[in-house]
Formats: structure tokens, C-alpha cells, sequence
């Protein structure tokens, strides 16, 4: 993106990610070209510097340019989320997002990228809850441990933001943590289900921690869960949902070193390095 410069926080550099996944998993390649060309005007430098503005910024646009309305005439901003201190410059001029790389670099090859589309690409058709566990699987292990029933309702809430908010099942949900038993890591048993779990998280959803759906399929009820706000408010560990300043301070780690990790593996290995 020519001549973008936004100042380099952990907030800028997963907001550059966020753009760059986006303009890749787009099909409209009218629309990532028209981003290209006009990638100033579509992001100016403060939507770099808030966090969860691109996605809202990349929808709008993109709206706007597929019904015939002038996507440069939307001046739209969103409420201030995160401000940052001024760090170093991130330089976004060196960023072919149609290829996903470097200007001057190879682009990977037509297999390839069809290949990782194939994986990670979202369409408007349904995917199933163990979908999209599967395919967020490919990018990093959403496996977390719990030490008491009562911490399950957060560990779902951090689980939930990884998958993108993406209304879930309680079954896809454990599947994903452990209960950590004396020196063991176990999954939950159906008794633990049907007898702490459920009052647990029923209370959850009174309590407005968790949000509910109730679907009807094939004459029989689905219950899905998911979080009242798509925006995260922190990472879970040691029982409790951490913001990265938290586990900053907590493991002495550069928060943009911590932050990027979390881009690309779970808590666990972001937070040892391991």
C-alpha cells in the first residue's frame, strides 16, 4: 500500500494482518484492485491505529462499492478502541496484498495459494461448528485448561473470539478445554455436562456473559453460544481473561513480540516462546 506510514504498535502491525487476510480472502477481485489503487483514500493512517476498525472499514467499502455507491465518499470512523504510544514507523508501502507479499518477492504459486484459499476461505454458505473448528485448527491449537468449572464460561468467551464469534455449540466448545485434575488433563464427562456444567453456563447467559441462540433442526432444538461483543477484551490464562498489556506485564514480554505470537499460536506458546 504506496506511501502509508502509521506508527508501529501491536495494535498497527495486526490491523496490516487483518487488512492483508482480508484483501486476500476476498473474492471481488474488482474490489481488492479498487483497494490497491486507491489504498490512501480506502485506509487512511488512523484506521491502523484502532483496534478492530479494518474489518468494519473492509465491510463498508466494500458494500459500498458492490451497490453502486461511491466507497470514497464513506467518511465513516468507529468508536476509538485502543490508543497506542508512538513507537517506531511500519511501513506499508512494501505490500502487494493481491499476492499476499513483498513487492519483488515471488508470489507463491497458483496451487499453493489455492490450496491455503481452500482451508481458510469463508463464503456466506453455513458452516457447521466443528468446521470451523477444524479450519482454525490449521492455523493454531484453541486448546485451553481450566482449574475449576466456574472458569469454563471464560475459557468459551476466549474460545469464541478465535473462532471469530462464530455461534458454537457447547459440544464444540468443550471439545476444546480440559479440566485440570490433580498431575491430569482430562475432558469433562457427560455427568460433569449434565450436572455442574450446565447450570454453570445457563447462568452464564443470564448473567450476560455468554449470549444464546435457540434454532430449531430437524425438530429438535440447537443451542448456540457466542460472545455479546465481537470485540476481544483479553487472552485466557491462569483462569482469568488477560488483556496483552496484562501478560506483558506478567511475563516480562515485549507486548508486539507477545502479540504477534498470539497471531500465530495459542496462549501457552506465546506466553513461554516455546
Amino acid at each position: 500500500m504506496a506511501n502509508m506510514k502509521v506508527k508501529k504498535t501491536w495494535v498497527s502491525i495486526g490491523e496490516k494482518e487483518n487488512l492483508i487476510e482480508l484483501c486476500r480472502r476476498c473474492e471481488n477481485e474488482e474490489f481488492v484492485m479498487f483497494v490497491k489503487e486507491h489504498s490512501q483514500q480506502c485506509f487512511p493512517p488512523i484506521y491502523f491505529q484502532h483496534f478492530g476498525w479494518i474489518k468494519m472499514r473492509f465491510d463498508d467499502l466494500k458494500y459500498d462499492f458492490e451497490n453502486d455507491n461511491d466507497p470514497l465518499l464513506n467518511a465513516r470512523t468507529y468508536e476509538d478502541h485502543c490508543n497506542e504510544e508512538e513507537e517506531d514507523i511500519l511501513d506499508f508501502s512494501d505490500w502487494d496484498l493481491k499476492n499476499g507479499c513483498k513487492f519483488g518477492s515471488k508470489p507463491k504459486s497458483q496451487f499453493i495459494k489455492q490450496s491455503e484459499q481452500s482451508n481458510t476461505k469463508f463464503t456466506n454458505q453455513k458452516v457447521s461448528p466443528s468446521k470451523v473448528i477444524e479450519i482454525e485448527h490449521l492455523k493454531k491449537d484453541l486448546l485451553l485448561f481450566v482449574k475449576s468449572y466456574e472458569e469454563v464460561p471464560i475459557a468459551m468467551k476466549c474460545i469464541l473470539w478465535s473462532l471469530k464469534n462464530e455461534p458454537q455449540t457447547t459440544y464444540a466448545l468443550y471439545s476444546n478445554i480440559q479440566f485440570i485434575d490433580g498431575d491430569t488433563k482430562r475432558k469433562f464427562t457427560s455427568d460433569e455436562y449434565k450436572n455442574i456444567l450446565n447450570p454453570i453456563i445457563d447462568r452464564a447467559v443470564k448473567d450476560k456473559i455468554l449470549d444464546l441462540k435457540i434454532i430449531p433442526k430437524d425438530n429438535k432444538k440447537v443451542y448456540l453460544y457466542s460472545n455479546p461483543s465481537n470485540k476481544r477484551i483479553g487472552y485466557f490464562y491462569e483462569g482469568k481473561l488477560c488483556s496483552v498489556k496484562e501478560l506483558s506485564i506478567n511475563s516480562g514480554i515485549n507486548e508486539n513480540t507477545l502479540y504477534s505470537r498470539l497471531l500465530k499460536s495459542d496462549i501457552y506458546k506465546a506466553m513461554t516462546g516455546v
